[in-house]
């Protein structure tokens, strides 16, 4: 007998199926003939203002080029392949892309992009493009949630289009707040964090134990080393998702707040629900993980593979 769906599988980045790079055409393509309701992206800035689709701000970690997202222009990108090359030759699509491919698609169908506001400055530039879209009459109110760890980025798009859905990323280390704390300086953070060189930055590994050894493996200094304990500490115990989080999610109407599943834990996760908000949680891909959280009670789950996120949820 098969359960009933508790929550909403959303496909992070499209997918990231053997042979589909993410955070193109080609997989968001692929999760929507699957029948995805929602799927997710991250939008950057390049250097001559165009917005595109890409996830990570150095081009090297995910594509065939080098170098910021931010200070390459948008014919150079066009040049070069998102992902690796041989799990298919994707190019970089453009924001416009995306919006252009669920605006094809058959009237009644229902699909929600998440939109991340990724690079520093695509909060505002992204407003003005989906205002247009909304006026048009092309796409709809509900065809958006607009998400951001950045929370400012949020405040600058809601100036263009207020009446769109918003939710608040929270759960990363702010990269900022660690470095004055650290004489060692960042060298060594590609070491111990994932986006080592981003404003938002997440442990490596799950565990406390694990992340200790990266770090102890990484620096000699012992007063370094207690200050990446802190804040890795904090970090995995969830301390971020606290009063400043909702009171912000409050601040700017927001419907959600998108989490880190390693550090949520099920009493904040109903603490914000019963303030009003929807919770999704971010990447999930284990079917014991994803069965945990659905029977939990959170309300959408990002994952990178569809078909065996909806089959864990039957």
């Amino acid at each position: 007998m098969k359960r009933e769906q508790k929550c909403q599988i959303i496909c992070h980045r499209g997918c990231n199926y053997d042979n589909f790079n993410p955070n193109t055409i080609r997989a968001f393509k692929k999760v929507l003939e699957e029948g995805a309701s929602a799927f997710e992206f991250d939008v950057q800035l390049t250097a001559d203002s165009e917005l595109i689709v890409i996830h990570n701000l150095d081009l090297s970690e995910v594509s065939t080029g080098v170098g910021p997202v931010q200070t390459t222009t948008w014919d150079e990108i066009s040049e070069i392949y998102s992902g690796d090359p041989e799990q298919g030759k994707d190019r970089i699509p453009k924001l416009e892309e995306v919006l252009q491919l669920v605006a094809s698609l058959p009237v009644g169908r229902k699909i929600t992009m998440n939109l991340e506001l990724k690079g520093m400055g695509s909060g505002s530039p992204s407003g003005q493009l989906i205002r247009r879209w909304l006026d048009s009459g092309r796409l709809a109110i509900d065809n958006f949630l607009i998400s951001s760890f950045d929370w400012d980025e949020l405040r600058q798009f809601k100036k263009h289009c207020p009446e769109l859905d918003l939710a608040l990323i929270c759960g990363a280390i702010l990269r900022d707040k660690l470095l004055p704390k650290l004489p060692c300086g960042p060298e060594n953070f590609h070491k111990v964090f994932a986006y080592p060189a981003e404003a938002f930055i997440l442990p490596k590994k799950i565990t406390f134990a694990e992340n200790k050894h990266l770090i102890d493996a990484a620096y000699t200094n012992q007063a370094e080393r207690d200050v990446f304990y802190d804040v890795l500490h904090r970090a995995l115990e969830g301390d971020f998702y606290n009063e400043t989080l909702l009171s912000t999610a409050e601040e700017l109407n927001a419907v959600a707040v998108n989490l880190w599943d390693r550090s949520l834990s099920v009493d904040f996760m109903k603490q914000a629900q019963a303030r009003g908000f929807k919770v999704n949680i971010f990447t999930v891909n284990k079917v014991s993980e994803i069965k945990k959280w659905s029977d939990a009670g959170v309300d959408g789950i990002f994952t990178d593979f569809y078909i065996d996120a909806v089959a864990a949820l039957h």
